[in-house]
């Protein structure tokens, strides 16, 4: 069963953001609302690596947020993907 998560609390390093999280197939799918409320930026490196860039636009906090290939995922990140 899918269902959507209204204004879920997620902490990305010092900022702080209210997701609506659907239960779907994917870990975690972060959508357009999402970029557009913290002016995300995708970078990707010649070794096929990719960080992605975000800045709390209330503070102008911006974080570096490093993603995993989806084989180097350890069970902990199961976790993310468990919830009701």
């Amino acid at each position: 069963m899918y269902g959507l998560v209204k204004n879920m609390l997620f902490t990305l390093r010092e900022v702080i953001v209210l997701l609506q999280v659907e239960k779907t197939l994917y870990q975690i799918l972060l959508r357009r609302c999402f970029n557009i409320n913290t002016k995300s930026q995708v970078v990707n490196d010649k070794k096929g690596d990719q960080t992605v860039n975000i800045t709390c636009s209330n503070i102008g906090i911006e974080v570096v947020l490093s993603t995993y290939r989806k084989r180097t995922l350890s069970r902990k990140m199961d976790i993310i993907s468990n919830f009701h």
